[in-house]
């Protein structure tokens, strides 16, 4: 009997190791606006990102609204496709609630998932006007500077 208990244990802890580690991302976590929350070693900028069931979107401070890109998971990694380029490997993916991890070319970058009527998905989406996304989104980058410094 203590053998049988040992083995359904050990057993089950083997299948919590393998869940957690090699399982794939349920894409449907991801989808939705995200923003950066580190600023990683001084050379990441703010920037916001929304992903759909097939591209995701960027808006930088500097640049605005980049083209948008393909993407799809694999493996536990994400790629992505630019302008119709060959598809490219970003790096890991990691989910944990509202916090998404990228580790690629050797940064790690976090994202936090963003609520609210004025993101970038809702701009994206022609549901709002880019002055109203314009003026929340220098609300969340004023706040990341300052809790970043």
């Amino acid at each position: 009997m203590k053998f049988r208990s040992f083995f359904i244990l050990l057993s089950l802890s083997m299948l919590q190791l393998t869940s957690c580690n090699g399982q794939e991302v349920d894409k449907r976590k991801l989808l939705g606006d995200w923003a950066i929350k580190n600023k990683d070693d001084g050379t990441v900028n703010y920037l916001e990102i929304f992903i759909d069931d097939s591209k995701m979107y960027y808006y930088d401070i500097n640049v605005g609204l980049r083209p948008s890109s393909k993407y799809y998971i694999k493996n536990g990694s994400i790629f992505h496709s630019q302008l119709n380029s060959e598809y490219e490997r970003i790096g890991e993916i990691f989910l944990d609630d509202d916090v998404l991890t990228i580790k690629g070319n050797g940064k790690t970058l976090l994202l936090k998932k963003i609520s609210g009527t004025e993101t970038l998905g809702r701009f994206v989406n022609k549901e709002i006007k880019k002055d109203i996304f314009w003026d929340a989104y220098l609300q969340r980058y004023e706040k990341w500077t300052r809790e970043s410094e």
